[in-house]
């Protein structure tokens, strides 16, 4: 299969490096092969060409004034992976493999590696696709760069976002989700340490909390996007009130 694969993507860079002269055709071109297995689709922004065999595509390539890109297929018609090339077809810019599990048809992990930012990234989700995490490494080095976690309600709503870095703080974010209204209330911390929060009375009203060292505290208060209010408190206790 993987032979077979290689022919046709081989035999797609004929195809574009040949075709010049039907690139600059009108939008809506169809053609395809002898076999009837090669079509291609072409519009004022870009060419299209299909491979398919007997349970669906392999391959596809698609090419722009701006890049070229080929995503192939399993015999699911699952995407396994995508590589993105750079207009003059000298750069790779960017390669993503999916990995799935048995014949689920979302996948358990996706990596992908960004040639042009020097990064690889590897994602991983849930039964349901949900992403539920993403670690970032040095193509050069391979060291960790950055971990992202994410965690939903039943509801696919997430309820958290965690992000950690070597030698830095970890970033949390809790979504509460009261009713209100359909944003939801915001806890942000700082290595478990409540720093700031966002906490909705309606979609066009919140109030903003600041949270610092030795129990000071700033609230702010927000209507359509304007602030009409300050509150400074110690220990609970307003020191100071501003009103607009």
């Amino acid at each position: 299969m993987r032979k077979s694969c290689l022919i046709l993507c081989v035999s797609f860079f004929l195809v574009l490096f040949f075709a010049g002269s039907l690139f600059a055709q009108s939008s809506s071109v169809s053609l395809s092969d002898a076999d009837g297995k090669l079509r291609r689709t072409s519009s004022d922004y870009s060419d299209n060409f299909f491979s398919f065999g007997k349970s669906g595509p392999l391959s596809v390539i698609s090419a722009s004034d701006e890049n070229l890109f080929l995503r192939r297929y399993d015999s699911l018609s699952r995407v396994i992976s995508e590589t993105l090339w750079d207009a003059d077809m000298e750069n790779v810019i960017r390669e993503t493999e999916y990995v799935y599990s048995g014949s689920k048809p979302a996948p358990d992990k996706t990596v992908e590696k960004n040639i042009r930012d020097g990064i690889r990234t590897e994602i991983s989700f849930s039964e349901n696709g949900l992403q539920t995490g993403s670690s970032e490494y040095s193509l050069s080095s391979g060291s960790l760069l950055h971990t992202y976690q994410w965690v939903y309600d039943k509801e696919k709503r997430m309820t958290e976002e965690t992000v950690t870095s070597p030698g830095k703080v970890t970033e949390k974010t809790r979504f509460v989700y009261t009713g209100k209204c359909d944003s939801p209330d915001q806890f942000f911390y700082e290595n478990n340490v409540l720093v700031k929060s966002v906490e909705f009375s309606s979609e066009s009203e919140y109030w903003e909390k600041l949270f610092f060292t030795d129990n000071y505290e700033v609230r702010s208060h927000y209507e359509n996007g304007i602030q009409t209010e300050e509150i400074i408190l110690i220990d609970g206790k307003i020191l100071r009130r501003r009103q607009w």
